[in-house]
């Protein structure tokens, strides 16, 4: 806006008719997206790219009416600014001890490995990349400030506070280390079953659930409780012992390669 010296202006709530042109535009490009939609047949779609590319195809059909307007309007456009819009902003940032790093006022989890490392953040609209050097070290969406203030991944951090259990109990970011109200709720029961050892029990599960499958944990503490037997750590391992025993073992036999030498006379 400043670039192109434009001015802002923006309608009242609930008050869609004082910018009625744009309005009604996206009124009738939402109608005609439906309207696509139930010519395909299907809302459903493999990835967002497929569903982008659905969406590119409307507009730009509805574009290609207003092709000579766009041609006039091009004329009189300045110049754009140097840096390309989506070009992204490019952070230092040293991993703390807690294996954390704070972007935009948002405070993200990284794997424990990298505490005390110093990292480069490129930082799009929707995405966070890390690079160690040059090398590509993870991904992760960006989140708004508004919506959270924190996005903190258990399996980054789990393995130091297995070590030291007790930190978990004044962890700032303790109640995103409940995967699913599942866990949360096995929590509250072995404080209240093992006092002594409730927490440490929890962690050890919560390493469990990252270093193996999280939903095979889960299923297995939800039998557990309605069995009303409390969820350990071995009881827990026993239940997944059991299950990888009754996987169905897949055989393939081995080919005999001299068959493949009748090939060679359909080749000749």
């Amino acid at each position: 806006m400043k670039h192109h010296g434009v001015v802002a202006s923006r309608n009242n709530p609930g008050k869609s008719n004082e910018n009625g042109s744009i309005e009604k535009s996206h009124d009738l490009l939402k109608n005609d997206i439906r309207q696509q939609l139930m010519l395909r047949g299907s809302n459903d779609f493999s990835a967002i790219a497929e569903y982008e590319g659905f969406l590119q195809k409307i507009i730009a059909r509805r574009n290609g009416t207003r092709s000579d307007k766009l041609s006039e309007e091009i004329k009189l456009l300045k110049p754009l600014p140097e840096k390309k819009y989506y070009a992204p902003e490019i952070l230092e940032l040293t991993v703390t001890k807690s294996s954390t790093i704070r972007i935009d006022q948002v405070t993200y989890s990284v794997p424990s490995r990298l505490i005390g490392y110093s990292l480069r953040a490129y930082i799009y609209q929707g995405e966070i990349k890390l690079y160690y050097g040059t090398q590509l070290i993870c991904k992760m969406p960006k989140i708004d400030k508004s919506k959270a203030n924190a996005v903190i991944n258990y399996r980054h951090i789990i393995a130091g506070l297995v070590r030291k259990p007790r930190a978990f109990t004044n962890y700032h970011y303790r109640d995103h280390l409940f995967p699913t109200i599942v866990f949360r709720k096995l929590y509250d029961k072995l404080i209240k079953t093992h006092p002594v050892n409730g927490t440490k029990q929890y962690l050890q599960i919560l390493h469990l659930a990252a270093v193996n499958s999280e939903s095979e944990v889960e299923v297995a503490i939800s039998l557990l409780m309605e069995d009303k037997i409390t969820p350990t750590i071995n009881r827990i391992k026993e239940l997944l012992y059991i299950k990888s025993q009754e996987k169905v073992v897949v055989h393939v036999d081995q080919p005999v390669v001299k068959q493949y030498d009748s090939l060679l006379e359909l080749v000749a």
